[in-house]
């Protein structure tokens, strides 16, 4: 049987990963669901890693803008361009050197340049951090709670 500090301690360590594990799947989630783009286009950018031996980890979430097109599939439409649910006025759809289509707007008066469409995730990706955060804290007490009940009175090993 395990003694009480060990219990306590492998408590923790569990409570600890699963907030982990908790906070990188909720983040990317959230910012998928704030910003309008598909979850698989946004889990990519959160990268996480956790040492179980001193308790720690660390999330990694990049929030650079985002190309046009990964927000659904580009179509050219009369006001201009659309990619899931975003709209781009002014905007159109090409491929360049037989690539894959992506959503370009006029940067000057002329013809050229051209500059590929992105939307911007900065602002709601810190807001939806922020957000997370304070439910980060309830969400570890409420674990670390379920692993000491189990650890003191179902685990054996």
């Amino acid at each position: 049987m395990l003694s009480k500090s060990s219990a306590l301690a492998k408590a923790m360590r569990r409570a600890v990963r699963k907030t982990h594990n908790w906070l990188s799947r909720q983040l990317a989630s959230a910012i998928a669901k704030e910003t309008l783009i598909p979850l698989k286009n946004i889990r990519y950018r959160v990268m996480s890693s956790f040492d179980a031996g001193d308790l720690t980890g660390n999330i990694w979430i990049g929030l650079n803008p985002v190309s046009a097109r990964r927000a659904g599939e580009p179509k050219q439409a009369k006001f201009g361009a659309r990619a899931g649910k975003h709209r781009f006025d002014g905007a159109f759809v090409a491929s360049v050197n037989g690539g894959s289509p992506h959503i370009w707007k006029r940067s000057g008066e002329s013809r050229l340049p051209i500059e590929k469409v992105q939307i911007d995730i900065e602002e709601p990706g810190f807001e939806v951090i922020a957000r997370l955060e304070k439910r980060a804290e309830s969400y570890y007490l409420s674990r670390l709670n379920e692993e000491l009940n189990y650890a003191l009175n179902h685990d054996k090993s």
